[in-house]
């Protein structure tokens, strides 16, 4: 995969079924068990109800990682602050495993 070739889209309601496979294949990786339905409903509410913000990475068009953020309470602001992120992705879980992208999922189309 060629950075110049990457391109990073916010993915909105009308976009989840972009990010929906990559998604399923995440669970799936953490021994749940396959549901695009489930997981498009899932990351619909997320995003209707700014609950997280989610980042789709494709190469040529097609689907190949995501980030999912989440809002959190910052202990120095004592308020809900959506600035300072929790990390909710595919890279971040293989990373702790194995330091590298070897293990990281993929959709099954």
């Amino acid at each position: 995969m060629s950075l110049e070739k990457v391109t990073i889209t916010k993915v909105n309601a009308a976009s989840v079924h972009d990010v929906t496979p990559l998604f399923d294949a995440y669970r799936q990786f953490y021994a749940q068990q396959p549901d695009l339905a489930g997981a498009r409903d899932f990351l619909v509410a997320r995003v209707t109800k700014n609950e997280s913000v989610i980042f789709l990475a494709t190469e040529n068009g097609q689907p190949v990682g995501f980030a999912q953020l989440y809002p959190s309470f910052s202990s120095l602001s004592t308020r809900m602050d959506s600035e300072r992120p929790v990390r909710h992705n595919v890279v971040e879980g293989t990373r702790r495993r194995n330091s590298s992208l070897t293990g990281m999922p993929t959709a099954r189309h």
